[in-house]
């Protein structure tokens, strides 16, 4: 039945597909039926064109589920003629198969619903993907993006460049191998007591700490982190901008202020 669950996980399918393969379905249930006439004689044996509803509500849902459960009525009715009218059983037996045809074809619409709500949501997570990597690619401080235990889980362009790390390095990695000794060893502790205490040394503050690239050099940089919420997981984000130049730029203004007094 390995095609009855692709079929069932066809979501992106054109509508008359639906009908298709109701249709297909209704044809081969009611050759089957007309095998096993000469076996049941008058009595119907509406059972046998219940598989064609359930193909309908799982290719397209309520329309061919209930197009599949009208043509398997009318088709025992027509060969089955006035047995259909006349035996009570069989007019139970039909009024039974409309009503579970009616649950199929149900059941089936919100299939097809919760199937088309799953795959806007796919489009809208992908949309978002693409939305925070053209951020992270055009973003001229460096950004990054941890969890709650320090790993890393986005590096942008600009850190690539700043650091030295490229994003399939760093990504996974704790955020402490930007770090020179002795904050690379006193972060994790830094993150046990902000979770403990509350208390914010960085975080929403910003202020001027030193880093540390892939090569070993340190370097002086601006941090500002953000705090946010998703899913039930804490993440952090960190800006960052190299104060190598401005300061240099600064020590040459105070220089050219010492030369001038």
């Amino acid at each position: 039945m390995q095609w009855l669950s692709r079929l069932a996980q066809n979501d992106r399918a054109p509508v008359w597909q639906g009908y298709a393969w109701a249709a297909a379905a209704v044809a081969l249930c009611i050759l089957a039926y007309i095998a096993a006439l000469p076996v049941i004689g008058a009595r119907t044996l509406f059972v046998v064109l219940l598989p064609a509803a359930v193909v309908g509500g799982l290719a397209g849902g309520f329309g061919p589920a209930m197009m599949a459960t009208l043509a398997g009525l009318a088709a025992v009715g027509a060969l089955n003629g006035a047995a259909l009218v006349t035996d009570r059983a069989n007019l139970l037996e039909a009024a039974l198969f409309l009503f579970a045809g009616l649950g199929i074809a149900a059941a089936g619409h919100f299939h097809q619903k919760r199937a088309e709500d799953g795959a806007r949501a796919v489009v809208h997570l992908a949309e978002s993907e693409a939305r925070l990597r053209s951020i992270l690619e055009t973003v001229p401080d460096a950004m990054i993006v941890i969890d709650e235990r320090g790993i890393m889980r986005s590096f942008s362009v600009a850190a690539e460049r700043l650091f030295g790390w490229t994003a399939s390095e760093a990504v996974g990695r704790n955020v402490s191998i930007l770090m020179p000794s002795p904050y690379r060893e006193q972060h994790d502790a830094y993150l046990e007591r902000y979770y403990q205490t509350g208390e914010r040394r960085i975080i929403g503050i910003g202020r001027v700490v030193v880093g540390e690239r892939k090569d070993g050099s340190t370097f002086p940089m601006e941090l500002a982190v953000g705090e946010m919420e998703a899913m039930g997981h804490r993440f952090f984000t960190g800006f960052v901008r190299d104060l190598t130049e401005r300061q240099t730029a600064e020590r040459r203004v105070q220089d050219l202020q010492s030369e001038l007094v």
